[in-house]
């Protein structure tokens, strides 16, 4: 499932890269690209997932987008904020009516 992310100015990695903080804010990358005690996000963007089309088959795009806030197995916590939700909310009119919603405009 596709998931709208924060990308991090200093080294482009999502905002889901970061270590958490107690405070709730996020830490350095954990790929060590950025260790600045702050860091900048840019503004929410969609990174879409890919799934098998079959077993032996290549990858297709998922079309369905994670709800903003969610907290996910492999995933961390996503960010729940006002921008993400709006940014959610726009791709909403291509629901399919099963719950997925499209990752690209």
């Amino acid at each position: 499932m596709a998931v709208i992310v924060h990308r991090c100015t200093t080294c482009q990695h999502p905002d889901l890269f970061h270590s958490d903080r107690a405070d709730g804010t996020l830490g350095p990358c954990s790929y060590g690209l950025c260790r600045e005690p702050s860091h900048a996000f840019g503004p929410p963007e969609i990174l879409p997932t890919w799934r098998p089309a079959t077993l032996t088959g290549p990858a297709v795009p998922d079309p369905a987008l994670t709800e903003p806030g969610t907290r996910g197995t492999g995933l961390g916590a996503l960010c729940g904020c006002e921008d993400c939700w709006a940014l959610f909310h726009a791709h909403a009119s291509a629901d399919d009516g099963a719950g997925h919603v499209a990752a690209v405009a």
